[in-house]
Order: structure tokens, then sequence, then C-alpha cells
């Protein structure tokens, strides 16, 4: 039997849905410490969408989307163990648009409606993680399945510095986070060590319909401004826009946003340029994306997760290109660029995401843009070498998916007490080591509420034995 301490229950709150993970950690004292999912369920229904005002908010309403959760949790969990187990509800991008008012009174309602459960609920475990926490917890799971670092934080991997280590990339919907060391040592347990940011917005979704608001903008403007007649952007016949050209989608996808057509025409080219108006020339005077200081290291390594791994999988698949297929999954940016023209101006079909495991039809249609934007992404904005082999595109690691909540699952069995935000202009807290940023915001250690000696950030003797797996160092 486990010891109720080393099961943990970690719910990611996307903005897509909500998606439970339950980890446990064998300890031995002859065997490597080690962790290990024993079970995952999701629910599709976004906790931020939940309360309206047509629609209050009561306790069974917000717990009802997470109630079957905790009861699969249940069937998985001894339970013996049950009534020591914690679970910790984490939202990330969509919970971070609403006000900080709304998200208190539902996770207040959400701890009341959860209360029936027999696992151990503490208010303070139910929340939204800020983005830069986001992506220092999945610094921590890269390096813990590239076998950089074990269970104890400790540096694993033989190596000069941060040669040791790598950085992650994590994409989501509504936002985007990069993470890497940046001292000598290569060591992650301290903020200070550490550059983790997050950037609001740049999702593949927000971002993709900011480009489409774009087009659109640009469209009513070309009627105000252009010596053409209001014939080329509206149908006089009938009052409604013209379809707008989309290169970033399939050949003859059609698909309508704010009561414009888009018709795909699969040009990866000027997709590209259509794309770079908006990350690199700010064309919409919206938020523009600029790393911290200092930048990754040339030459460092990332291990690039989630739509990182599912868009880029896609283009594998489908873009056919030889030197990507032999070179995967750390192809350089120019592969996966040369294999992105074959992507877009596929045909499209109802059928045609029946190719690839890891997407959905609805999800086939905006392939092409995801590609397109993430590997300009990482080339101009992230600025890493088209040529160098600097990412590895993974969705696991024998069996381990590479996700942020195995970080946060690693962090929880070594004590290491949460990440808090301070805005600046406040006085920062005396007993608070701060170093992640995400936007005006820091992230702090708040080492007031560790219960675990100051010896946390050593190497615990047994993860001396841990042995990552060969066939990723290869690919490293």
């Amino acid at each position: 039997f486990l010891f109720n301490r080393h099961i943990h229950q970690i719910i990611d709150g996307g903005s897509t849905g909500s998606r439970l993970h339950v980890y446990q950690t064998h300890t031995s004292n002859s065997k490597p410490s080690t962790i290990e999912r024993i079970g995952t369920q999701k629910s599709s229904i976004p906790f931020s969408s939940v309360c309206n005002d047509q629609q209050p908010c009561t306790p069974q309403r917000v717990s009802e989307s997470l109630s079957p959760l905790l009861e699969y949790a249940s069937t998985v969990i001894d339970p013996a163990h049950h009534s020591t187990t914690s679970v910790h509800y984490q939202a990330t991008a969509g919970m971070r648009l609403l006000s900080l008012e709304q998200q208190t009174h539902m996770y207040d309602m959400l701890y009341q409606g959860l209360l029936d459960f027999p696992f151990v609920l503490d208010r303070r475990d139910l929340g939204t993680l800020d983005g830069a926490s986001e992506g220092y917890y999945g610094l921590i799971a890269a390096n813990y399945l590239a076998g950089s670092i074990g269970l104890g934080l400790g540096l694993k991997r033989p190596g000069d510095g941060t040669n040791g280590t790598v950085g992650a990339l994590d994409m989501g919907g509504s936002s985007t986070q990069i993470s890497y060391p940046t001292s000598k040592s290569g060591r992650l347990s301290s903020p200070e060590d550490v550059v983790a940011v997050s950037f609001l917005g740049f999702g593949v979704e927000t971002f993709r319909e900011r480009v489409w608001n774009f087009w659109i903008a640009s469209s009513h403007q070309n009627i105000h401004h252009s010596n053409h007649t209001a014939a080329s952007i509206f149908n006089h016949n009938n009052h409604t826009a013209a379809p707008i050209s989309n290169p970033c989608a399939l050949r003859g996808h059609r698909t309508t946003y704010r009561s414009h057509t888009l018709v795909g025409t699969g040009n990866a080219t000027e997709c590209q340029t259509q794309i770079n108006r908006i990350l690199v020339n700010n064309e919409d005077g919206g938020d523009a994306l600029a790393l911290p200081s200092p930048p990754p290291a040339h030459g460092k390594r990332f291990l690039g997760m989630s739509v990182f791994f599912f868009a880029l999988d896609a283009l594998r698949v489908l873009g056919q290109n030889d030197a990507l297929e032999r070179h995967w999954p750390r192809p350089t940016l120019v592969e996966l660029e040369d294999a992105l023209p074959s992507l877009c101006g596929l045909e499209w079909n109802d059928g045609l995401h029946l190719q690839h495991r890891y997407t959905s039809g609805n999800g086939m249609p905006h392939r092409c843009f995801e590609a397109v934007y993430l590997v300009n992404l990482l080339r101009v904005s992230y600025g890493l070498d088209p040529r160098e082999r600097s990412v590895t595109y993974l969705y696991d690691v024998e069996g381990q998916e590479v996700e942020w909540t195995l970080g946060m699952a690693v962090l929880l069995h070594q004590g290491v007490p949460k990440l808090q935000m301070h805005h600046d202009g406040e006085k920062m807290c005396e007993n608070a080591d701060c170093g992640i940023e995400e936007g005006r915001d820091r992230v702090c250690y708040d080492n007031t509420s560790s219960s675990k000696d100051d010896d946390f950030l050593e190497d615990v003797t047994n993860d001396a034995h841990y042995t990552p797996p060969p066939h990723y160092i290869e690919s490293m």
C-alpha cells in the first residue's frame, strides 16, 4: 500500500474543459523514487462558462461539471486513502480572463459543492494558476521526464551547467508559455535560476481570432477608404459581407465568424505574411510579445508539449516531407517550414482528420494556421536558430504524458511551497524568493508555508539511481 501523502489529485481547468490527473509516487529504501499517473478523466464543460446572467452560480451548478471527475477518482484510489488524499483544482487561461471577484465567487461555490466527497478539500487548493507558474511546472515536468532531475529536484544528468537541463514550450488555446534555466549550475529549484513567462492572448485559439478580427476590420476600412465600390466587400442584394480569403485554412474550407464567411485558400506563404503582420509588426495595435531577459542561451534544448506536439505532428503526418519524417521528433525549423505548403494546400474534406490520431474533426481546419503560427513563433519571436535541432516534440515518455500537472505533482511530493503572485508596486513579501515573471506580475515562493526542512532542495539518495529512458535522451 502507498502512503497517503504520495497520492495527488490535480485537475487542470482549461479553456475547453477540465481534466483530472491522479498521480502516485513510489518510494523505497532500495529502489529509486518514481511518480506515475494512475488515472485520468476529462469533462468537456469549460469551468469559466458554467455561470452567467441567466444561470447564477450555485454550489450545485458550479460543481456539477467536476463531480464526475471526483467520482472517477474514487474508483482508482484505494478507499482506505480517500480521507487523506487532497484535491487540487487549478484553472488556467480561461479563468484568467474573468475578474478576480468572479473567480473568487466561483471557487467559493465550488468548494461548497464538493464538500460531500470523501477527499481532503482545502479552499486554498482551488484557484486560478497564473501563467508563469504553469510555465514553471511545465519546466519541472519536462526535466523530470528527460531524466535531468529526480523527484528531489536535484540534477541527475552529467554536463556543464545548463546543458544538462532542457527548457519547456507549452501552447494552449488562450496562452502560451516558455521556460528555461538561466543559472550556470542548471538548477531548477529556485525561481531565481529560471525564466518562466506566459503570454495571455497568444494561445492558438485567441491569436487565430485576433488575426480574423484584423482581417474583418481591414475589410471594413477598405470600404471607407478604397476608390472601389462597396460591392467588393458587400453583396448589395442581401447586404451580407462578401467572403474573405483565408490563406491559413485548407483549400475550400468555409467557416462563419462574426457574420463573415472565411474561405480557405491554403497558401502557407501568404498565411505566414498575415500572421507576422500581427505577431511581428503588431499592425492591429494589440499586445506585443517580447521575451524577458536573459533570452535562451545559444544551443539551448527545449521540449515542446501540448499543441506544439499536436499541431506539428499533424504537419509531419499530413505534410509528407521526407526530411521532417526522418528527423522527427527533433526537426529543424527549416524542415518544418518546408512541409507547410503541403499541409496548407490540402483540399478540405470532412474525413481528413482521420489520418492523424491526435486531431479531431473540429480541430483539423485550423492545423495549417497552428503549424505556421508555431514555426514563426519559435523562429521570429523566440529567436531559435532555424537550422538547429533545438526542440524535441513529444506527447509522452514511456506512457507518461508531458504536461504541467506532472511538474506540480513532483513539487507537491517534494513539499515545495506554493507559488504566489505579487504585483509590482506592492511590497514584496520578506520571506519570498522572486524571479519568475508574467507581464507586470512576479511569482514568488512563500517560504513560510513549507512544512519541509530547508534541505528539500538537495538530492534525495534514491534519486541517484534514476535512469532516464534511453530513447528519450538520444532524441534530445
